[in-house]
C-alpha cells in the first residue's frame, strides 16, 4: 500500500475535504480532479492535516485520530487522538513531538514504536536518521537517532542546532 502512495506527488495536489466527508484531490498544474472518494466518517471530521502521504483526520465527538491513504481515501489505521503533540513526516516513520518527549510512530499501523524523554524537537536528517534536540539552555544537547529503533547513535554536546540541511548535515 505505501509503495503505491509513494508514487503520488502530493506537492502538486490540492486536497479538499468537505463537511460531508468527500475527499477530493485536484492537480494544481491542470486543475483536473484526480480522485474523489467518500470517507467513512463523513461529517464527524472536526479537522485534518496532511502528513507525508497520509490524511490524518480528527473525529470530533469520538476524539480519535484516523489515517487515510491519500491516494484512494481508504482507512489505514485509527488510534486515540493525540492531545499533547503533533505528528510529522520523518521518512521511515512518523514523528510525534510533545512538550517533554519525542516518539516514533509506525506509518502503516499508527502504533508508537519508541519514545525518548527529555527531547522536545525532532527533525529528519535522512530517511533513516533523525536529529533530536532539547530546549534547555543549560543542556545544549542534540542527538542523532536511528529512526526505526529510536536508539541514540551519537551525541552533539554543547551544540545549538539550528536546522538540518537537505544533505543530512546540520547548521549549528
Amino acid at each position: 500500500l505505501l509503495e503505491e502512495v509513494d508514487q503520488l506527488d502530493i506537492a502538486h495536489l490540492l486536497v479538499e475535504l468537505t463537511h460531508g466527508g468527500a475527499l477530493r484531490l485536484f492537480d494544481l498544474d491542470t486543475g483536473d480532479l484526480r480522485s474523489s472518494v467518500q470517507l467513512s466518517e463523513g461529517a464527524q471530521i472536526a479537522g485534518f492535516d496532511l502528513v507525508g502521504r497520509l490524511l490524518l483526520a480528527v473525529q470530533g465527538r469520538a476524539g480519535r485520530l484516523t489515517a487515510y491513504d491519500l491516494a484512494d481515501g481508504q482507512l489505514i489505521w485509527e488510534r486515540a487522538e493525540v492531545h499533547d503533540g503533533f505528528l510529522h513526516d520523518c521518512g521511515a516513520i512518523l514523528c510525534l513531538a510533545r512538550d517533554a518527549s519525542i516518539a516514533g510512530v509506525d506509518w502503516s499501523t499508527g502504533r508508537q514504536l519508541w519514545q525518548l524523554d527529555g527531547y522536545v524537537a525532532v527533525q529528519q536528517l535522512d530517511r533513516a536518521h533523525l536529529l533530536a534536540t532539547t530546549s534547555h539552555e543549560y543542556d545544549r544537547n542534540a542527538a542523532v537517532v536511528d529512526a526505526v529503533s529510536g536508539r541514540i547513535i551519537g551525541h552533539l554536546p554543547d551544540w545549538i542546532v539550528l536546522a538540518p540541511t537537505a544533505d543530512a548535515n546540520v547548521i549549528v
